[in-house]
């Protein structure tokens, strides 16, 4: 350790300097610098108070925006009390997807309330159409149905009457006193046509060639029944009478008679067969 004062070596554990005598201090001995261990504590503690650590840092929240798909559906689901499901169906699916978009940001997005909105306009929308289909359709197709059954009727009473022109030129002038005499329809035909068995009827109208269906029975084909019955209880002419078999299925009934017109009532169904000319031809001409 050099001296102090003349920069003599001093040994070890040496109180004097042995060159000038001067007294040896017993601090901590200089730092690399001529600077002392204690003047470089004495600066460090001086550093906090000097320059004092910096505050920690605080996170900066990010602002909030609302999400563009929940405001389109919330514009959606308002047009579509005008223009219905078509922007209807637009407004549910971007209300959905909105919404689902807004839990997965943390936070960072909002309009949530735009979405459901939307979402609500739009099925609002969605079941107001399908009442408004429901309510044109249904009543359509119920009379739709109900037009195709008295089409069909018709169709089946002309028919019939044929076979009864049929028979009545094969077996001299006499007419079928009821279907069964008509039947069976050709393909069913056992043995040789007869009167009581003609064979007229088509396979259409199979059913109707039954040996139940006798004078005066109604015999059932499709949502109608037939009767094929004399006039008057002679041959010399026939009625051929159709009524539905509910009011739902058919609005008329329907006759004819050897005049070839066919005849009309609208209404509840017809409870007996018709037998008499005069009746029938009471009913609308149509």
């Amino acid at each position: 350790m050099p001296c102090v004062q003349c920069d003599a070596a001093i040994v070890d554990g040496s109180r004097f300097c042995p060159q000038c005598g001067s007294p040896v201090e017993t601090g901590t001995p200089p730092a690399e610098g001529g600077h002392s261990v204690g003047s470089s504590q004495a600066e460090a503690r001086a550093t906090p108070a000097e320059n004092p650590p910096s505050a920690a840092a605080v996170p900066v929240a990010k602002p909030r925006h609302t999400d563009d798909k929940a405001v389109a559906s919330f514009l959606f689901g308002l047009l579509s009390f005008i223009l219905s499901i078509f922007t209807g169906i637009p407004a549910i699916v971007l209300g959905h997807i909105a919404r689902a978009n807004i839990r997965k940001s943390g936070g960072q997005l909002k309009g949530d309330g735009l979405a459901v909105t939307g979402l609500a306009s739009g099925y609002l929308s969605l079941g107001f159409f399908f009442l408004l289909v429901f309510g044109i359709l249904v009543p359509n197709l119920t009379r739709l149905r109900v037009e195709a059954n008295e089409h069909e009727a018709l169709r089946t009473l002309r028919r019939v009457t044929v076979a009864e022109f049929s028979y009545q030129s094969k077996y001299g002038g006499n007419y079928a006193p009821s279907l069964t005499a008509l039947g069976p329809a050709g393909k069913d035909c056992e043995g040789r046509p007869s009167t009581d068995r003609a064979c007229l009827l088509d396979q259409q109208e199979a059913t109707l060639g039954s040996t139940v269906c006798t004078t005066g029975r109604w015999c059932n084909r499709g949502s109608y029944r037939f009767s094929v019955a004399p006039a008057s209880s002679s041959t010399a002419d026939f009625i051929v009478s159709a009524t539905p078999l509910t009011s739902d299925l058919g609005r008329f009934s329907y006759c004819m008679t050897g005049s070839g017109m066919v005849h009309a009532r609208e209404g509840e169904p017809v409870a007996r067969p018709l037998t008499s000319v005069a009746e029938c031809e009471s009913w609308k001409e149509m």
